[in-house]
């Protein structure tokens, strides 16, 4: 059963007015996910405001998510007392969480987990929302740079960050992702997928890159329908928003709240995205649904190593610079799964990133919550063979996929029909002495492998056409459901394919 919540703010006292308009409201709500701000505070004033909040929630009788932000924005966070919250010796900035302020916001067990907003950005950008030139890396980056030693290090530095987090009764630590990448490495490492929709991305792409890593690494996943694009707030209609939380229902997300209730409130009125969200509430909080996350079987996956990359093309801001490091540049091998995605969209997504904060003439068209697409999952280069079970079609693309991932993965063209789509660097060697030409296909027992110069391939279309589904749906596969969701003409709102009279485009 989906929990449905709402990211609400908390002043320096009190909650905002919106806040306790909505709190108090009509809306059904499961939990609430509640902004604190710790910097440039002694510890003995965070652990008094964490009490309170968690009171105040007590009082309410919602459980809640508690959410920090703000060191993402100061530079200097250390408060009265002395106490640093989040710049380190070694010159890293990375918001501090001390077992005593993390007792306090459990005072009435009431705390769901703690969500570092927008952690995979600012180990991309090296904390830029401090200054675009703030070069403050999260985490140490490794004497010798290469895309699979920063990837090693990111992962060896963030596993215990994250368990000394969850050691204290935390039951979730989580992310809250603008951009599309970091869900695997977070999720190996404990942390819960949480993917921003709406926001600057194409709502179903974002869902299909964290629904694999969920998928992957057993673990919940979580979606923020966010009301911000670029710099404006509410940057969507309240229809777009009610659809986004459909979506959320239909593609079996686990916990789903919208940020935030500023949107939703008119001076002491409730306006059309709070009324919207209200209605949402009544139709769908606690109603029973067949599937979880884990019963997700894609019919199509893409696997690669995620080095960080989705597009970036900025100079100053959004560097093309991948991990943080300025050492590392983004090649052809890292634009690939673009293209894949390209492909599979029916060429609704660009080729050169899935996010609309590139800076180029793709990202001036107007934003469009959902993408044409079939049911699609990524994984990265450790995925095995119990995750791939499902698949019709794969494609092996990127830097790096492990031996016993491409083992697995020719095990089942082999065996089960698998079609897999790769370069020649990727294909097996029995394969390897068949293939005389750069591309063809090359029959492998019941199943084929596609070899490829380039995923743009107009061939390559051709040949996957078959397994591409239809131009203006989505279709999302789990182990005993099926949904189809036909989108509206401006990519904003969904249809259930199969049952019209229920349609979601009001």
């Amino acid at each position: 059963m989906m929990q449905i919540g709402l990211n609400v703010f908390w002043d320096k006292t009190d909650f905002h007015p919106h806040s306790k308009i909505m709190l108090t409201s009509e809306a059904r709500l499961d939990f609430a996910v509640c902004h604190i701000n710790a910097v440039n505070k002694s510890l003995d004033t965070v652990c008094a405001i964490a009490e309170s909040v968690s009171d105040r929630f007590h009082a309410l009788g919602l459980p809640y998510i508690a959410n920090f932000e703000q060191a993402n924005f100061d530079r200097s966070c250390k408060g009265p007392d002395g106490f640093e919250w989040a710049n380190h010796p070694d010159g890293t900035h990375r918001m501090v969480f001390p077992e005593r302020m993390l007792k306090a916001l459990n005072k009435n067990g009431n705390l769901l987990g703690i969500l570092y907003d927008e952690l995979e950005h600012m180990i991309i950008n090296r904390n830029a929302g401090i200054g675009i030139n703030a070069r403050l890396n999260v985490f140490p980056l490794p004497e010798k740079p290469s895309v699979l030693n920063d990837g090693a290090e990111l992962k060896r530095d963030l596993t215990p960050y994250v368990a000394q987090i969850k050691n204290s009764n935390i039951q979730h630590f989580a992310g809250e992702h603008v951009f599309p990448v970091l869900y695997h490495l977070f999720a190996a490492s404990g942390i819960t997928p949480n993917f921003k929709s709406q926001k600057e991305s194409f709502s179903n792409v974002q869902y299909a890159i964290a629904s694999g890593a969920a998928l992957e690494y057993g673990t919940e996943l979580w979606n923020c329908v966010d009301m911000w694009f670029m710099r404006r707030h509410p940057g969507h209609s309240a229809r777009e928003m009610y659809n986004n939380l459909v979506f959320a229902y239909e593609s079996g997300i686990t916990r789903v709240y919208v940020e935030s209730s500023a949107a939703m409130v008119e001076g002491s009125t409730i306006n059309e995205y709070g009324r919207a969200f209200i209605r949402f509430t009544h139709e769908y909080q606690g109603k029973p649904r067949p599937f979880e996350i884990s019963d997700l079987r894609p019919k199509i996956a893409i696997i690669r190593y995620d080095d960080t990359y989705w597009g970036q093309s900025g100079i100053l801001l959004w560097k093309r610079i991948l991990f943080g490091d300025e050492r590392l540049k983004p090649g052809p091998r890292q634009k690939e799964y673009l293209h894949v995605f390209h492909l599979l969209t029916h060429g609704e997504t660009c080729r050169g990133g899935i996010n609309w904060g590139r800076f180029t003439p793709w990202s001036l068209r107007k934003h469009r919550s959902f993408a044409s697409m079939g049911s699609v999952c990524v994984f990265d280069e450790n995925v095995r063979s119990p995750k791939l079970e499902s698949l019709e079609l794969c494609f092996l693309c990127g830097e790096f996929i492990s031996e016993e991932t491409l083992k697995d993965v020719g095990s089942l063209v082999k065996n089960k029909g698998l079609v897999a789509v790769t370069t020649r660097r990727f294909l097996p060697s029995h394969v390897q002495s068949r293939c005389r030409r750069s591309t063809g296909v090359i029959p492998d027992g019941k199943g084929k492998w596609i070899v490829v110069k380039s995923f743009k391939s107009a061939r390559l279309k051709r040949l996957l056409s078959a397994y591409l589904g239809n131009k203006g749906e989505i279709h999302l596969c789990f182990s005993d459901h099926e949904s189809k969701l036909r989108i509206s003409q401006d990519g904003d709102a969904l249809t259930i394919a199969n049952n019209l009279e229920k349609g979601m485009d009001k």
